[in-house]
C-alpha cells in the first residue's frame, strides 16, 4: 500500500470541505424556505393533559431538543377523550416544521376502532418523524381494593361487573381492558378520562376499580404503596418493577399492548426537517442524565428514522383497520 502524499491529503481535505459546505448550505436552504427561525418555536402538540406518559416524555425532551435545534420548544396540551383536536390541529398545519404531533396510541386506534367518520387520514395527512419510545402496560388498583390479584379481579368481574378507567378512548390503557374483558368472559365497564393523570386521581379518589396506566406514572406510586399493580404487558418481568407479574405468566398472553409514543409531522414536511427534528429527541433521550431516568420511568427508547416510522405506523393503522372488525369499544 502506498503512502497519501501531502498534496493528496491536501485534496481530500479541501474536497470534504467543501461536500460539507453544501450540504450545511442545503440544511439551511431547507430551513429558510420552510420559514423556519430561531425566534418561531417548535410547538408539539400533546393530545393529552399534563401527567400522562406523553406530557411526562416530551417536556422530559423540550430543553436537549430545544438546545441542539437552536429555537425554543413549546410543548402544548389539546385534550380530549381520543387525542383528535390536537391531530386534527396538526394536520391542517402547515408543513414548515413549527407545528409536530405527540402521538400515541389513539394515533394508530382511532381509525380503525371509531365509529365516527375522523377529521383526517392518518396515513394521508401525516408523515412519520420518529417512534420515540414504548412502555409496558400496567394493571393497578387502589391499596384499599377488595382483590390483590389478576385472578381475584377477575372473579369479581365475573360476579358483578367491574369498572376502569384509561386515559381515553382509543388509548392502549383502554385496548388493554378491552382485550381481557374478552379473554376473561368478564364485564369490565370502561370509563375514559382527559389523560392518565386525571384517571388515576379517580383511582385514588375510589371513584374507580382498577386501571390501565404507564410505569412513567404509576411506578413511584406502587413503590410508595399508595397503589397496587397486579401485572404487567411485555414479553418478560420489566427490570424497574420485576416484582410484577406479565399477563402471559397468569395466562392471558393475549394481553399484549405496549404503550407508544411518537412524533408526527403534518403531509409534505420536507425529510431533512423531519431527520434535524428525530436526532434532536434521540440525543435528548441519550443524555446520561435523562437515559437514566427514562429508564427509571420505564420507558424503552426507540428512535426510529422517519421512514421506518411512516413505515411502521401505516402497519399499526392497518392491523388495528382490521382488529375493528372483531372490537366494539365505547
Amino acid at each position: 500500500m502506498r503512502d497519501t502524499t501531502t498534496k493528496e491529503r491536501l485534496v481530500r481535505r479541501r474536497e470534504f470541505l467543501s461536500t460539507a459546505g453544501a450540504t450545511l448550505v442545503g440544511v439551511g436552504a431547507i430551513w429558510s424556505q420552510t420559514s423556519i427561525a430561531s425566534e418561531r418555536p417548535l410547538r408539539i402538540l400533546v393530545p393529552r393533559n399534563p401527567g400522562g406518559g406523553s406530557d411526562i416524555l416530551m417536556r422530559m425532551l423540550a430543553p436537549g431538543m430545544q438546545q441542539r435545534l437552536g429555537r425554543s420548544v413549546v410543548i402544548e396540551n389539546r385534550a380530549d377523550l381520543n387525542g383528535i383536536i390536537a391531530t386534527r390541529m396538526t394536520a391542517e398545519a402547515r408543513p414548515d416544521g413549527n407545528v409536530m404531533l405527540a402521538s400515541e396510541n389513539s394515533f394508530y386506534t382511532n381509525p380503525g376502532l371509531l365509529k365516527t367518520k375522523l377529521p383526517y387520514d392518518p396515513i394521508q395527512d401525516f408523515t412519520g418523524v420518529t417512534m420515540l419510545a414504548s412502555a409496558p402496560i400496567v394493571m393497578i388498583a387502589s391499596a384499599g381494593a377488595p382483590f390483590s390479584s389478576l385472578n381475584e379481579l377477575i372473579a369479581r368481574a365475573q360476579a358483578r361487573g367491574v369498572n376502569y378507567a384509561s386515559g381515553g378512548v382509543g388509548s392502549g390503557t383502554h385496548l388493554a381492558g378491552v382485550i381481557l374483558a374478552k379473554a376473561s368472559s368478564s364485564e369490565m365497564r370502561h370509563i375514559p378520562y382527559k389523560g392518565s393523570g386525571a384517571a388515576m386521581n379517580a383511582l385514588l379518589g375510589g371513584e374507580i376499580d382498577f386501571q390501565f396506566g404507564g410505569l412513567s406514572s404509576s411506578r413511584e406510586l406502587i413503590q410508595a404503596g399508595r397503589i397496587k399493580a397486579l401485572a404487567i404487558t411485555g414479553e418478560r418481568r420489566h427490570p424497574s418493577v420485576p416484582s410484577i407479574p406479565t399477563f402471559a405468566e397468569l395466562g392471558f398472553s393475549s394481553v399484549d399492548l405496549l404503550s407508544l409514543w411518537s412524533i408526527h409531522a403534518p403531509k409534505d414536511t420536507d425529510l431533512e426537517i423531519r431527520r434535524m427534528i428525530r436526532r434532536s429527541a434521540l440525543e435528548a433521550m441519550n443524555e446520561p442524565a435523562t437515559n437514566t431516568k427514562l429508564a427509571t420511568l420505564g420507558y424503552d427508547v426507540v428512535g426510529s428514522t422517519p421512514e421506518d416510522h411512516q413505515l411502521r405506523s401505516e402497519q399499526l393503522i392497518n392491523r388495528w383497520r382490521e382488529l375493528g372488525k372483531s372490537i366494539t369499544i365505547d
